[in-house]
């Protein structure tokens, strides 16, 4: 039997079916208070929910008066605020606490959605803690275009509202009721195509739901409830393998986001079909490993699979970008050479892809050892995808040719930790000065370690 009818929530309407254990909630954008009458879109935004369904606390957060209090004080430590009284015994002081904390994460990974909706509300801190920043979603989003789309891991949405600016239709999957009923009002703000949002563990609706889609994308779980920092596929949740024999079937490409940790190798050769493989880069870290499969095609050697190592600019524009195989790096030929007026340390993305070979063919540079990912030359080289310095000396690795100066210190290729280096030579942190112990090899001589003393190239 169906039971229809319509319920009125703050601040949203809903139109509810009942069919058999789920219940379809379709968000009527035209009667949400924060759309004007020149603003109404046509899509819908589409909520299955496993349960009965109830009209959440998290709503009481949209209320005018805790709107401005949250914004008010979204930038306060969390731990001091929750030492005080609510301005009102009502309130839900814990959701806006949370709520405040998980502000200040998406305040450093998706500035731009509280600076143009300042009413979106978050999921707790730690399903952000995984999320894609809005430059590498912009990013890896580009990548692919077509009409239909499916984001397997939805989260917090950022990267399904990247998607759905290149995709037609797109379907967000979201096993946690509260965290898909957050989404659902988020995406309902920030899209402006039709993005449907099913709350439902992914296997299930792989195995019962998935239609055909151009691209269905994966960001699986990477922490449990005893440890986080999974890398490993066979550990994440959902499980890429189990999921392969109907997403091969249902997919034309197929997208997934692992741990930076994963060793690329390994993951060419556990997923079988990648056609590509991008090392993102952003704000100094290797961020995203991203492996494109196309089950449709024969499967590439390891050694011919193209891998491409970018660093994005804020916006999520590709600096830089290189692009080699596997074969290309072992057939590169590298000349070594003692430190000379220019010194180059690629950025995180190539340190993580592996070309170092191949990065000193292409830019016409010397390594400093076969072990020591650095590289020098006479010339700027002004392209190089990683930061250049000028070197201004050359010492030993002793606390007297430092003098306890302000320094940055690198090792490279060199045993021990950078703390523990740096309390043996008396440095103090920051300065213009930077300093790189290295082990160098001169020609063919015996390998030995230094010091670099180098100030960054303009």
């Amino acid at each position: 039997m169906i039971h229809e009818g319509t319920i009125g929530v703050f601040p949203l309407f809903y139109s509810r079916y009942m069919l058999n254990r789920y219940i379809f909630c379709f968000f009527d954008l035209n009667k949400y208070a924060h759309y004007s009458p020149q603003n109404k879109r046509k899509n819908h935004y589409f909520l299955s929910v496993n349960s009965s369904f109830n009209f959440p606390m998290w709503q009481q957060l949209l209320q005018p008066d805790i709107q401005a209090f949250i914004q008010q004080h979204q930038r306060e430590q969390v731990s001091l605020l929750a030492l005080q009284q609510p301005p009102d015994k009502s309130w839900p002081w814990a959701l806006i606490l949370d709520q405040i904390k998980s502000r200040q994460k998406a305040l450093q990974k998706i500035p731009q959605w509280l600076a143009h909706h300042p009413q979106l509300l978050f999921p707790k801190a730690g399903v952000l803690e995984q999320a894609s920043s809005a430059a590498t979603a912009a990013y890896k989003a580009g990548l692919v275009h077509g009409s239909t789309m499916v984001d397997l891991c939805a989260g917090a949405g950022v990267d399904a509202w990247a998607f759905s600016r290149h995709f037609s239709q797109t379907t967000c999957v979201e096993q946690d009721p509260h965290t898909a009923e957050l989404l659902a009002h988020n995406l309902s703000l920030l899209c402006s195509r039709p993005v449907q949002v099913v709350c439902m563990a992914a296997e299930e609706y792989v195995q019962q739901h998935l239609q055909q889609a151009e691209l269905v994308y994966l960001d699986p779980q990477r922490r449990n409830a005893h440890r986080k920092g999974l890398y490993r596929l066979a550990d994440t949740s959902p499980n890429i393998h189990t999921l392969m024999p109907i997403l091969s079937r249902k997919a034309h490409k197929i997208m997934l986001k692992a741990s930076p940790m994963l060793d690329i190798s390994l993951g060419i050769k556990e997923l079988k079909c990648v056609e590509a493989v991008q090392v993102v880069a952003y704000r100094g870290e290797c961020k995203e490993l991203l492996f494109i499969l196309n089950p449709h095609t024969p499967p590439l050697a390891q050694e011919q699979v193209p891998i491409t190592a970018v660093p994005l600019s804020e916006t999520g524009q590709p600096q830089n970008r290189f692009e080699f195989t596997r074969a290309e790096e072992q057939a590169a030929e590298v000349a070594f050479s003692a430190p000379r007026t220019y010194l180059f340390d690629p950025g995180p993305a190539l340190a993580k892809a592996g070309a170092f070979g191949l990065l000193a063919a292409r830019y016409g540079l010397y390594k400093l050892h076969p072990s020591t990912h650095l590289y020098t030359s006479d010339q700027p080289c002004p392209d190089f995808p990683g930061r250049r310095f000028r070197i201004t000396g050359l010492t030993k690795v002793d606390k007297a040719a430092v003098k306890g100066e302000a320094a940055n210190l690198s090792l490279k290729n060199f045993p021990g930790k950078v703390s523990e280096l740096k309390k043996q030579l008396g440095l103090r942190d920051g300065g213009s000065l930077y300093l790189f112990a290295c082990t160098i090899q001169d020609g063919k001589k015996k390998a030995r370690r230094v010091l670099i003393h180098a100030q960054k190239a303009d």
